[in-house]
């Protein structure tokens, strides 16, 4: 398994890389920015991207989300419950990248499998951070599977 960690400014959020190196088929999980340099690492590693994973809905999680997908066409993937991604206007913070995102093409739940290559996954709900007084929110967390 190939595992790459980009952290981003100007957040200190994390960026993962996850690959299959039999299938080169992989992953990318919050991509916070900059682009350039996730697709980068990408092309080093001789990776083709299939899925864009996001662990929650915050900015600076997302922020290369939309490059991202126009870079690899992966599918982007997100729990249900933060389906709606936030940009930074939503912090009250002026910013170029400020756009609307993508719409998530998949929702996923707790239970659920994520299969990359020959690499299987569990999803983990982990609510609480996102979410509001009425809603947990739809944190996630992805443990690998070895056997399915």
């Amino acid at each position: 398994m190939i595992i790459e960690h980009i952290e981003m400014e100007p957040f200190g959020s994390n960026c993962y890389i996850v690959g299959d190196e039999i299938t080169k088929e992989g992953m990318i999980i919050d991509p916070g920015a900059p682009p350039e340099e996730i697709l980068n690492k990408v092309e080093y590693l001789g990776l083709k991207i299939k899925l864009i994973l996001l662990t929650h809905r915050h900015p600076d999680h997302t922020v290369a989300l939309r490059e991202i997908k126009a870079a690899t066409k992966a599918e982007i993937a997100i729990h249900s419950e933060d389906k709606t991604l936030q940009s930074f206007r939503h912090f009250g913070l002026s910013n170029p990248l400020s756009q609307p995102l993508p719409t998530p093409d998949r929702l996923l739940s707790g239970g659920d499998s994520i299969d990359v290559g020959k690499l299987h996954f569990l999803v983990i709900h982990t609510p609480a951070f996102t979410g509001g007084y009425l809603s947990p929110g739809g944190g996630c967390c992805f443990y690998r599977r070895y056997a399915v």
